[in-house]
């Protein structure tokens, strides 16, 4: 019996589905619109140009690439096709595409570009978003992105967002770690826009301001439930990898990325805080500080130091190092969530039916690098934990394929 070579597009899509979607009992192939399936391709043959080093399948992962944005561009100049989840997961998975070690044109840029264009979307969309699990999710992702260029440009989170965000809160789940961290990232992200146009000035208001975050930031962690508990392992090996004497297991992907992110959002605003009290002070001695200001720069550099390590101690299973799901060199493809327990559903009370199967984006891939970037920058670094990061970011590169990972690394190496 003749049976047909698959073809490159077919493995593409086998790739895809097997390693980028977490719900096994999800629609088929031909369930999804042209477009989509364009990104699909894409995006699948990326993967596999990445997993096996190939040169030949990164040329035909562009090719696949471009013509992906093309009939993406095409849909997003009609209003029903902007409106719709599948047009919006086509953008997410562009910015996916642009973030592994492809030649994608200007990929920062670009992945910068769609970002943006994922949040103009979500305005467009409306309520309606929030009825069902996909759309939910995506909305989620897409605000995160785009708060986390917010951050970095700082420039404020648009009004049309935050109300969008306050209607999200109504179908989110009570207590959900992953909605409460969107909402105290863009509070922060208002504020750090604020202090760069000079509308905040004054020492007492900023602090005040960042300890009110901090202290949300700190609820989200304490306030969680078992199914996002991380344990704490002494350290027993001597790769490179284990810098400290201890190293954290966590039970999802989804978990070490939540508890990264609020550790992130801690270290930015104990940063913002330090830069404060230096800032008040006529001089940069402790001479010229108050009581009050010398405590809480204490406090803040205590914080910096503990957020720092808490990040470090998250990195040796990304690599597979003392898990029980095995050593990375085990598994057939590895990506950053190899080594962690895949969780299909963010809590949520949508209960409309998804059309879409949920799906990991980029941010699968840039929410690591993009943490011990931070943790990197601050001033509590040490040279030696600041080559450790740099060193780390470039080996996610290597092993993740990740572009963005040495992009951040470069940047700290040039500080």
């Amino acid at each position: 019996m003749y049976c047909p070579t698959p073809s490159l597009d077919q493995h593409a899509q086998a790739f895809f589905f097997t390693n980028y979607v977490l719900d096994d009992t999800s629609p088929t192939y031909d369930d999804f619109d042209a477009n989509l399936t364009n990104c699909i391709k894409a995006v699948g043959l990326a993967g596999i140009a990445s997993t096996h080093r190939s040169a030949n399948m990164e040329r035909e992962a562009s090719k696949r690439y471009i013509i992906a944005l093309r009939s993406t561009n095409m849909a997003l100049r009609s209003p029903v096709e902007t409106r719709k989840d599948s047009t919006l997961l086509a953008v997410q998975l562009l910015s996916m595409f642009e973030t592994v070690d492809l030649n994608a044109p200007r990929p920062m840029y670009s992945w910068t570009e769609h970002v943006k264009g994922a949040a103009l979307m979500l305005s467009l969309r409306g309520a309606n978003q929030f009825r069902t699990l996909t759309g939910f999710r995506m909305f989620l992702q897409a605000a995160y992105s785009y708060t986390q260029i917010c951050i970095a440009h700082r420039i404020h989170v648009p009004q049309e967002m935050k109300v969008l965000v306050k209607e999200g809160a109504k179908h989110a789940a009570t207590q959900d770690p992953t909605w409460r961290l969107l909402e105290a990232k863009i509070l922060y992200a208002d504020l750090a826009a604020s202090i760069a146009k000079s509308s905040v000035t004054k020492y007492g208001i900023i602090v005040e301001r960042c300890l009110d975050i901090d202290a949300k930031a700190r609820a989200v962690m304490s306030e969680t439930n078992d199914d996002w508990a991380y344990t704490i392992l002494p350290t027993q090996h001597n790769a490179r990898v284990f810098y400290l004497d201890y190293y954290h297991i966590y039970p999802s992907y989804l978990a070490v990325t939540t508890w990264n992110g609020i550790r992130e959002l801690r270290l930015m605003l104990h940063m913002t805080i330090v830069h404060a009290i230096q800032r008040s002070s006529a001089s940069s001695k402790p001479s010229g500080l108050s009581p009050e200001q010398l405590g809480q720069l204490a406090s803040s550099h205590g914080i910096l130091e503990k957020m720092q390590s808490e990040i470090i101690a998250t990195i040796p299973q990304l690599f597979g190092d003392g898990t029980a799901s095995g050593a990375t060199n085990q598994l057939t493809c590895t990506f950053p969530w190899s080594n962690f327990r895949s969780v299909t559903n963010i809590p949520t009370r949508s209960a409309g039916i998804s059309t879409l199967p949920p799906m990991r984006t980029a941010g699968g891939y840039t929410a690591i690098p993009w943490t011990l970037y931070i943790a990197g920058s601050t001033d509590a670094t040490s040279s030696h934990m600041k080559s450790w990061i740099i060193e780390t970011l470039h080996e996610i590169n290597a092993v993740f394929r990740v572009k963005l990972a040495s992009k951040l690394a470069k940047l700290l190496e040039d500080q």
